[in-house]
């Protein structure tokens, strides 16, 4: 069993979280981070399992196992009704199981298995920022969860691309359609970017910021089924990946800002 998370990493993130004062909006990024929390552990895994950036992807998995139960502990304690603190009592149910998994020795049955466990623990932190967001009884509080899922997106993205890449034998114990989610996946980045940029909330900050994101984008408008490695680097998908959910994290924060003001 691995070491579970890097004491200097969970001390320096816990410092920054706990100096922030929860908002209702931020609650609802905060939820949000979780949803990309959820894949961006899967992805490390795998980059573990295929001996990719291995050094870097311990640290990407120690880091995001620390933040998730740490923001956990924020909205527990924020959680202003009965029904998100049920949602969140949901994320901890499907949370335990997960966890345990994704910190031992990588292996490509135990890979599929965390794989669909994140996908129930997605849906159910994706119900908790959807309460939230009912919750703020704000129309425009929908952009802080579009933008927040766009960083999501840009891991789940990269853990599926990873995943086709290691392979999977077939096996009747746990069927995931990587190439049917990587498809449905990168549709909705595109159609959700496009409908961030209509947005007249937008600020220049933000309109920049989008701007970028596009720019990043190099993974090419094809199902993953018709996609050879050799059409887009690992390293490749893995570096723009990075830096969509870096720019979307940045944008999600603006977008919490401009709604509170």
């Amino acid at each position: 069993m691995k070491k579970i998370f890097s004491i200097i990493a969970f001390t320096l993130i816990s410092s920054l979280l706990l100096s922030q004062e929860m908002t209702i909006n931020s609650a609802i990024n905060k939820a949000g981070r979780q949803r990309m929390l959820s894949q961006r552990i899967v992805k490390a895994y795998i980059m573990i399992g295929s001996e990719f950036n291995v050094d870097q992807a311990r640290k990407e998995l120690d880091e995001s196992v620390a933040l998730f139960e740490q923001q956990f502990l924020e909205l527990e304690e924020y959680a202003p009704t009965d029904g998100i603190k049920n949602g969140i009592g949901n994320v901890d149910k499907y949370w335990s199981k997960y966890r345990m998994l994704a910190v031992d020795v990588p292996n490509k049955l135990d890979a599929l298995i965390l794989i669909a466990r994140s996908n129930d623990l997605l849906n159910a932190c994706d119900e908790v920022v959807t309460l939230l967001e009912v919750y703020s009884g704000k129309k425009s509080a929908k952009l802080v969860n579009i933008s927040g899922r766009q960083r999501m997106l840009s891991q789940r993205i990269a853990m599926l691309y990873f995943a086709n890449f290691w392979g999977f034998p077939e096996n009747d114990i746990v069927k995931v359609d990587i190439v049917e989610n990587f498809d449905v996946a990168t549709d909705l980045f595109l159609k959700s970017l496009k409908k961030l940029k209509k947005s007249s909330k937008n600020t220049d900050p933000i309109n920049e910021g989008l701007s970028l994101v596009d720019s990043y984008w190099n993974i090419p408008k094809k199902s993953l089924k018709d996609i050879a490695v050799e059409e887009l680097s690992l390293d490749d998908l893995y570096i723009s990946t990075n830096k969509i959910l870096n720019e979307m994290n940045e944008i999600t924060g603006f977008y919490e800002n401009v709604l509170d003001e």
